[in-house]
C-alpha cells in the first residue's frame, strides 16, 4: 500500500510563485499565504512531502492561480505581464525601504532630514 503522503505533484510551480513575488523568502510566502513555514520548507523540500488539497487550494487562492497549475498538474498561470511589473515595482520599493531603514539605523540619515526621490 502507497504511503498517504506519497509524492503526487511537482513543487515547481510553487518554487516559481515564491521567486516571482517574494524574491524566494518563504517566510514571506509564509506570510501572504497564512501557512505556516515549516510546511512550505516541506512541501518545497522534495522530501516526497505531498501537501492536502486544502492547503493546495489556500495556496492558488493566494496567489490567484488555478488549482491544477499549483498542483503541478499543468494549467495557466494568471500571471501577465502588468502583474509582473507590479510585482517588480513592489520588490523594488521593499528594496529601497530596507536600504533606508539600514541607513537611518546605522546613524547615515538624520530622521529630522526630509528625504527626496533619486
Amino acid at each position: 500500500m502507497a504511503n498517504s503522503r506519497e509524492r503526487t505533484f511537482d513543487p515547481t510551480a510553487l518554487k516559481r510563485l515564491i521567486d516571482e513575488r517574494h524574491a524566494g523568502n518563504v517566510a514571506a510566502a509564509a506570510r501572504h499565504t497564512g501557512i505556516a513555514q515549516p510546511t512550505l520548507f516541506n512541501i518545497l523540500g522534495g522530501k516526497g512531502y505531498s501537501p492536502r488539497a486544502d492547503t493546495l487550494a489556500k495556496l492558488a487562492h493566494a496567489y490567484g492561480v488555478s488549482f491544477d497549475y499549483i498542483s503541478g498538474r499543468g494549467g495557466r498561470a494568471h500571471d501577465d505581464s502588468f502583474v509582473s511589473g507590479v510585482h517588480a515595482a513592489i520588490r523594488h520599493v521593499r528594496q529601497e525601504l530596507d536600504r533606508l531603514e539600514a541607513s537611518l539605523q546605522n546613524g547615515k540619515i538624520d530622521p529630522a532630514q526630509k528625504l527626496r526621490p533619486k
